[in-house]
Order: C-alpha cells, then structure tokens, then sequence
C-alpha cells in the first residue's frame, strides 16, 4: 500500500516517477545504489505482476520487499520484524491429489529459500525498539483472523505477497529477501489491530533496508 513506501520514497534520493497500468514506479538512489520502489498491490497476483514487470524491463540485480504481516509464532508481537528464512503458499492445496501442503504440484517448488547473504546481513542489524529474528513467512490471498485454519507448516507469519515475489524470483535467480514487520497476531482482533498499527510501524524495516543497500 501507498503507506508503505512513503518512509522508503524519503530515504532514496527520487529523480523520476513513471506510471505503468496505475502503479508508480520510483527510480532514483539511495547510499549511491541505483533503485526502483513501487508498490506491489495487495495479493499473489499483483505482486508476481509488479515483479515480473521490474525483472523484465529494468533487469534487476536484487529485491528486497517489506511490508507487514501477522504473527502466527507467539513470541512475535506488534512491531517486531520477521526475515525470510523461506516462503511458502500456504493456501496452495492439492494434497488430493497427494502433493504435501504448499507444494506446487507436478513442480519441485515447495519453499522458497532467501538469499543468505541478504539474509545474514539483516539478522546483524540492531533495532531501537521491538526484536527482529529469521523466520518462515507463509502467503495467501487471505487476510487471516483464526490461525487454526492454516495448514501445519511452520509458520511464523503470514501475508499476502511474500511467496509470489519470492518464486518469481527463485524462478529467475534473482537474490532476494522479506522483511516483514508484524501489525497483528492474526486472530478475531487482526482487523482491528491492522489498521490501528499500520500507520505505527510501517517505517520500521527502514535501518534494514538501509543496511542491505
């Protein structure tokens, strides 16, 4: 969403903004690096879109995508920051068919390992508040409010973009990591909790963005 990138449209340095199909593309730098931040859109498909869109025209070297998330593991709470060990689609279903939970069928994608270097670099960073930790991100296009109906996948957190960008990604080798900061603990008060956090914390991945770049 649009709040989500106002923190990191401050951070860079923006020389020009293109629009492509409604979405704005920034392009810029930030510590000397040259980027591009947009937004994804909510859900698996506007991500792959945006990402494959980028991949494409701009030949990205490395992605980087935050935003937030709600907490399945309870030790994570409101503000705290999950890194991608992996990803997975955890409403992708067809163990009918006898395919393992989040296994893309006739494939052999199942979860999407990050990129160690991104990923050890981010676990150094030190924040003021709250606590930052690997993890494994689970993705659907469900805004989650009971977590007992999740498949049994070792989940820390769940949102709705991470994996798409993830395999796009894994596909195409391109080194990539998620960050995610928890807005909610994915239960009968998620809405509630999303909304009053978002605007909180949703600048609150920026020092490992920073370190990163």
């Amino acid at each position: 969403m649009d709040q989500e990138i106002v923190a990191l449209l401050e951070a860079a340095s923006i020389e020009k903004t293109e629009n492509w199909h409604g979405w704005e593309l920034h392009f810029g730098t930030w510590s000397g690096v040259s980027v591009i931040i947009t937004r994804s859109g909510v859900g698996k498909v506007f991500a792959a879109m945006i990402m494959q869109h980028l991949v494409d025209t701009y030949l990205v070297d490395r992605v980087i995508f935050s935003g937030v998330a709600g907490a399945i593991a309870t030790d994570l709470e409101p503000g705290d920051l999950v890194i991608s060990e992996d990803l997975v689609h955890h409403d992708m279903d067809v163990t009918g068919l006898g395919f393992a939970p989040g296994r893309i069928p006739f494939t052999d994608y199942h979860f999407f390992a990050a990129d160690q270097t991104m990923l050890e670099r981010a676990s150094e960073v030190l924040l003021e508040k709250g606590k930052l930790r690997k993890g494994r991100i689970g993705t659907g296009d469900q805004f989650i409010t009971e977590k007992g109906k999740l498949p049994e996948l070792g989940l820390d957190a769940v949102d709705m973009e991470g994996c798409a960008v993830a395999q796009v990604c894994t596909v195409q080798k391109i080194p990539f990591l998620i960050i995610r900061i928890i807005s909610d603990r994915a239960d009968g008060s998620a809405d509630k909790d999303f909304l009053t956090n978002l605007s909180l914390y949703a600048a609150r991945s920026i020092k490992v963005i920073d370190a990163l770049i």
